[in-house]
């Protein structure tokens, strides 16, 4: 039975130095095409997506009301098993979510 060296051998002939250079580049570039995936990857992940919850509240176990922050647009929506509604929105305003709680009074 061969070992595994043996059949990369057969496979991939080693003897001269430009098969072997060949078959290191084609390793670094695949190391390389990699890395970039991940960073690409990590750098979609990072926080700064434009759709943020900022709390939820649980009125039932099939409702609940959920506060969304977009780009520029806070919604307020209340989601339901059948559907979803808008029950506010403000827009065009710098959010400062620790004032607009003390501020508001439901």
């Amino acid at each position: 039975m061969k070992t595994l060296l043996q059949s990369i051998n057969y496979y991939f002939p080693l003897n001269n130095t430009n098969n072997c250079l060949y078959l290191y580049y084609c390793i670094i570039i695949l190391v390389i095409i990699f890395i970039i995936n991940r960073c690409i990857y990590f750098a979609n992940y990072r926080n700064n997506s434009y759709i943020k919850i900022k709390s939820s509240i649980s009125i039932s176990p099939n409702q609940k009301i959920v506060f969304l922050d977009l780009k520029n647009v806070r919604l307020v929506l209340g989601i339901t098993t059948d559907k979803i509604v808008v029950l506010h929105r403000y827009e065009n305003k710098k959010f400062s979510s620790k004032k607009e709680i003390k501020s508001k009074k439901i």
